[in-house]
């Protein structure tokens, strides 16, 4: 059966703002929009919230590990292999 219009609509409102959460979060760290741009707001037929986060670059993620306090762990080689 499908998701009623109204709820829908209610639902994706709640992944919008939460989209716009994560955008600002990310700007507030300094990591320009070309880094993160596939963030976009999902509603599942069932009525499930997401924000689709897509492909983050190297650098976007570890600014993010970062501002979470999470030290990643070392390159296999112990340098920067790129």
């Amino acid at each position: 059966m499908p998701m009623p219009l109204k709820l829908w609509r209610e639902r994706w409102a709640r992944a919008e703002r939460a989209a716009a959460a994560l955008r600002e979060a990310l700007e507030a760290l300094g990591i320009p929009r070309a880094a993160y741009g596939g963030i976009r707001s999902a509603v599942t037929h069932s009525g499930r919230v997401y924000v689709h986060v897509g492909l983050l670059r190297e650098d976007a993620a570890l600014a993010v590990a970062e501002a979470l306090g999470v030290k990643p762990p070392d390159p296999p080689g112990g340098a920067d292999t790129a």
